[in-house]
């Protein structure tokens, strides 16, 4: 093969290697984007809200989960004085925590209920909380138990017995009970109290019944509004 077939043949292979707008660079790799599902640190489970209404009838208190539907799909009665919404997809149309606790509390001051409001990772977090009467926001899972600890056992609502046998022995808040053995703590208390904290803490998933509205409900909550 001549000398200037060779070059002919380079030439060819050379332009069909590249684009043909490259100009003879090659083309470089897009930047990797990191999204907010997964940057680090980002938060991809549940958020909840947990409303304490004390003195609320129960006709209030499905009126007020018919309009907090408004908010999210997944709202769960707590009777006979709680209310639980879970929000983390609703943050964005509300600027956040903040903006979504404003438009809450509106809500409830429309129909003359005053909440005390919480939210928390776990709904029964949420709920023991604003029991408590603890406005707190903790929005990882990683400070839930510290946030928990200082709150009192009544806010667990255990059987009086139960919550009594645990202050003879020093047991009176949350954090306390939670540093007991496990094993010893369910023989001597039950597994039900147990299984209970697993839950407030995160350590097992609880599964909560989405409220849905009866036709009168419906029709009541879209009238007062």
């Amino acid at each position: 093969m001549s000398l200037h077939v060779l070059r002919a043949t380079a030439g060819k292979a050379g332009k069909s290697a590249l684009p043909a707008d490259a100009g003879g660079v090659q083309p470089r790799a897009a930047p990797l984007r990191i999204t907010p599902r997964h940057a680090p640190g980002g938060r991809t489970g549940e958020l909840w809200a947990g409303l304490h209404l004390p003195g609320i009838n129960p006709e209030k208190l499905q009126q007020l989960a018919v309009c907090a539907q408004r908010f999210t799909p997944r709202v769960s009665l707590a009777p006979p004085d709680g209310l639980l919404l879970e929000v983390q997809g609703s943050l964005h149309l509300f600027a956040g925590v903040a903006g979504l606790r404003g438009a809450l509390l509106a809500e409830c001051l429309r129909l003359e209920v005053r909440p005390v409001l919480a939210f928390a990772p776990t709904a029964l977090a949420a709920l023991v909380m604003a029991r408590a009467g603890k406005s707190l926001e903790v929005l990882e899972p990683a400070q839930l138990t510290g946030q928990l600890a200082p709150l009192p056992l009544s806010s667990l609502r255990w059987p009086e017995d139960t919550v009594a046998r645990l202050a003879r022995m020093g047991v009176r808040t949350i954090g306390a009970a939670l540093r007991l053995p496990r094993a010893g703590f369910a023989r001597r208390f039950g597994d039900a109290q147990l299984a209970m904290l697993d839950v407030l803490t995160g350590r097992t998933a609880e599964v909560r019944v989405t409220y849905r509205a009866s036709v009168t409900s419906s029709r009541h909550a879209t009238w007062a509004s």
